[in-house]
């Protein structure tokens, strides 16, 4: 992931090492996401269908 594509070409913080361990802060949040999407839309599925359970 270029920075250019997050539009951090000008980071406003102190230290070029603070920018590259925010983009992936950022990268590792929006995989987490990511990777969680199928588990939360089969419990959405689930709760529509009147099939849910809680979990826990």
């Amino acid at each position: 992931m270029l920075k250019q594509t997050l539009g951090w070409t000008r980071p406003k913080v102190r230290a070029p090492h603070s920018a590259d361990l925010c983009t992936w802060e950022i990268s590792a949040a929006h995989t987490q996401l990511r990777l969680a999407r199928p588990q939360a839309e089969a419990e959405e599925a689930g709760a529509a269908d009147g099939s849910c359970c809680q979990s826990v």
